[in-house]
């Protein structure tokens, strides 16, 4: 899949709503940019550039500049570890699209056990409620509460 776009924009609100289960880590003062197929979501700040893996549970400052962020990516070790661009394609090529407020999730976490591999991949609302790996009891309450329905996550 030569040339498969692995970076998504979204709204203000749709960044707002993805994150709120997110706060916990610490996300004021920090504007999100754009995000991986992945949901993992990269955030501009006074201090540079941030990376929420959303897989992992952890944010962390990577880059002071957005040239950075642009050179880093554009190495086969930037796609890989913050892009998952191997992964992304490997979904791609068994038929899973994602539509225009989609991006990959696993059906069952890699932090329950769950493969990270395409066959454990499937499409999922950005903005729709995920659990966070380190605390589904961390989830703001004026969220909307989660409740699993198939193999993935919708709001009640």
């Amino acid at each position: 899949m030569e040339g498969m776009e692995l970076t998504k924009t979204f709204s203000d609100d749709q960044f707002r709503t993805a994150l709120a289960a997110w706060t916990w880590l610490g996300l004021d003062g920090k504007r999100p940019a754009f995000a991986s197929l992945f949901g993992d979501v990269f955030l501009e700040a006074g201090d540079g550039w941030w990376y929420l893996d959303t897989v992992e549970g952890t944010l962390t400052r990577e880059w002071r500049t957005e040239d950075e962020v642009v050179a880093a990516l554009a190495t086969p070790e930037g796609e890989e570890r913050y892009l998952r661009g191997a992964l992304a394609t490997a979904a791609a090529g068994q038929g899973l699209t994602l539509g225009a407020h989609d991006v990959y999730g696993f059906n069952v976490p890699p932090v329950l056990g769950g493969p990270v591999d395409a066959g454990n991949v499937e499409a999922i609302a950005f903005d729709g409620a995920r659990p966070s790996p380190a605390g589904c009891g961390s989830r703001p309450r004026t969220s909307p509460p989660a409740r699993a329905w198939g193999s993935g996550w919708t709001r009640t």
